[in-house]
């Protein structure tokens, strides 16, 4: 116990000199911050299923545990495995009364829940104070280390029951409470000051800053003042949250109320530049502030010499089945990483894929990939694309024939399918299907984009579609009938009429160059570029999966497996622009926009994404002249660099 007390108080006197800034993400409204709170705890579980929480209560709490319940029920998360540590609780205070940390736990978190009751500790509120503070210290050591521990923030800057002035280095402990926090709670005992209980147990400072990672909650006007004395102020057990500070991964979610006592968000000069301004490449530079795009100011509080290079909208990929061993049909809790890992492409907003799959399978996806932003950490979820099963089983490509429907007149609606379509922006389906021209119009009128795809349409089955809503068709050329000179299909449609957008996988696997240039000239304002990718992404030869099949991946190209038909790609969208423009000989800003403002524009992202006008979000990439990534902004913010 010395050496681990020593151990702590070095840690804490080097932290001193090497405090870590918390990563501050600031939420719309109370209700967003507590969703993120809980798809944070969601993910931890579903990715590493033994996991250790530390876990807070208070009025803070109550939307995240609320939502943390909604997401298990619907994901059909296992916490069995999972255990949590309680921050603190009441002494004197039987476990069994209603305003006990106790009865609070269980009331908005474990009721319901599939928690094994041995994994469960709250500290106890009765018996001899030291002894359980000091068993309690020994429970974490045993178990430990936390993998995530969760605060809110009292007014006087207490986290946990650690009152102003407690060491950084304190263990589990009593502690007399302030009237400041009495007060606060007054109003969980119905205003009766007498019956606040004077005296708590909680987890020490020091025990707090063991944890792996470190999140804390504030909601509203009265937490604004600490917030900002906190992120601000010197370091200091005066205020016992400054010790945040100190830990190397610690994550701030507030609402917009308490984080409006911040400083003034600082103004970035990206200067000497070529600026992708309306279809051009300008001389120019590129103002930034509080994660959006600003007309030139008086002064800029940092400025950073571009040295001559291209700053580019971030690409959008508006078809992505996964990548770096997630499989968005399959595995999607690992979504995350591959938001991570896409910044690297250049990549800062996508869409998620889903191929054909059952209807159970639908229900258990789709919940993980919805719309989400992850600051600097990753890129941008926008929604989902949702491929299938409704194609002509001629055209299955890489999907599954057994999951294909290729009747709707028989369905009751689309979400029978599909369970719902929250979060879907965009859906890809053969137009020529019998009851396809109602689901269709249906679609279209929840704002969904409709993509024609994997269709064995004739050229007058594809203007009705065009008639019925169909505003798209997916990766042009492949999965779908061939052009014929007496009956064109889809690719006659996309490339003589240029109010229709297509998509391309542009590979040099799945179309030749001269199909790359045919389209280019006939229809080159439709045209769009997409990865394609599956979970082969970012990793070597081998054997992987779309899907139910399998796949394999060698020297770049994706097969099923023992066939020669074309499965997806390991097609980064970076590499997609520079082959484009190799192929087409078109200019920078072509083969840039095709990737960036055009989807954008397509999935009525523009004019935040895929631009990069005053009051657009500025994510953008610099790049060279041969078009290869130096770096990716995310929000303004350096997120990746070569």
């Amino acid at each position: 116990m010395i050496c681990k007390l020593l151990f702590v108080i070095a840690a804490f006197c080097f932290s001193l000199v090497h405090a870590a800034e918390p990563a501050v993400t600031v939420f719309s409204s109370s209700q967003e911050a507590a969703e993120a709170a809980a798809w944070k705890i969601a993910n931890l579980v579903a990715e590493k299923k033994r996991v250790v929480l530390g876990l807070a209560t208070g009025s803070t709490m109550i939307p995240v545990y609320t939502a943390l319940k909604k997401i298990a029920a619907e994901r059909g998360l296992d916490f069995s495995e999972v255990i949590a540590f309680n921050l603190d609780e009441y002494l004197n205070l039987p476990c069994s009364d209603p305003q006990s940390y106790h009865s609070f736990m269980f009331q908005h978190l474990y009721d319901g829940m599939n928690f094994k009751a041995e994994n469960i500790y709250i500290p106890k509120g009765t018996g001899l104070a030291e002894k359980n503070a000091s068993e309690y210290e020994n429970l974490i050591a045993q178990f430990g280390p936390i993998d995530l521990q969760i605060l809110g923030i009292g007014r006087n800057g207490h986290i946990g029951f650690s009152e102003p002035g407690t060491s950084f280095d304190s263990r589990t402990h009593w502690v007399d409470l302030t009237e400041t926090t009495r007060k606060d709670n007054g109003r969980f005992f119905e205003g009766r000051m007498e019956q606040v209980p004077q005296k708590a147990i909680t987890m020490g400072i020091g025990t707090i800053l063991e944890a792996k990672e470190i999140l804390l909650l504030a909601y509203g006007e009265e937490k604004r003042e600490i917030v900002a004395k906190t992120l601000k102020d010197p370091i200091s057990e005066k205020i016992p949250a400054t010790a945040l500070r100190l830990h190397p991964k610690t994550s701030f979610f507030l609402d917009e109320k308490a984080a409006s006592s911040l400083k003034n968000p600082s103004v970035v000069r990206f200067y000497n530049a070529r600026v992708l301004i309306d279809h051009h490449l300008v001389e120019g530079e590129l103002w930034v502030s509080a994660g959006k795009i600003i007309s030139p100011q008086a002064q800029a509080d940092s400025e950073i010499d571009v040295e001559g290079k291209i700053i580019s909208p971030g690409f959008v990929d508006l078809q992505i089945n996964g990548g770096f061993g997630c499989d968005f049909s399959r595995n999607p809790e690992k979504i995350d990483l591959v938001a991570k890992q896409l910044l690297q492409y250049g990549v800062t907003s996508f869409l998620p894929t889903v191929i054909s799959s059952a209807p159970e399978q639908y229900q258990a996806v789709l919940p993980w990939l919805q719309p989400k932003t992850f600051a600097k950490e990753g890129a941008a979820v926008l929604g989902i694309h949702l491929e299938g099963p409704f194609f002509a089983p001629s055209c299955a490509g890489a999907h599954s024939k057994e999951l294909l429907c290729s009747d709707l007149t028989h369905l009751s609606s689309l979400e029978c399918v599909y369970s719902n379509l929250k979060g879907v922006k965009l859906v890809t389906l053969a137009p020529e299907l019998p009851g396809a021209l109602p689901a269709i119009d249906y679609l279209k009128k929840q704002n969904i984009l409709v993509s024609a795809g994997h269709s064995a349409a004739t050229f007058d089955q594809m203007k009705e579609g065009l008639r019925a809503g169909v505003g798209f068709a997916t990766h042009l050329f492949n999965a779908m009938t061939p052009y014929h000179h007496r009956n064109p299909g889809i690719i006659g449609t996309a490339l003589i009429q240029p109010s229709i957008p297509y998509s391309l996988i542009v590979d040099g696997i799945h179309l030749s160059p001269e199909a790359v240039q045919l389209c280019w000239r006939c229809n080159p304002e439709g045209l769009v570029l997409i990865s394609d990718a599956t979970e082969a992404l970012g990793l070597p030869n081998g054997t992987y999966r779309l899907g139910t099949l399998e796949i394999e991946s060698k020297e770049g190209q994706i097969y099923l497996s023992g066939t020669n038909t074309i499965a997806g790609s390991s097609l980064d969208l970076g590499k997609a622009v520079r082959i484009f423009r190799s192929m087409t000989g078109c200019s920078i800003a072509d083969a840039l926009e095709a990737a960036s403002l055009k989807p954008a524009k397509l999935i009525q992202a523009y004019p935040s994404k895929g631009t990069l006008e005053i009051g657009a979000d500025a994510d953008f990439l610099i790049l060279d002249d041969d078009l290869y990534l130096e770096s990716t902004y995310m929000g303004g913010e350096l997120a990746w660099k070569r």
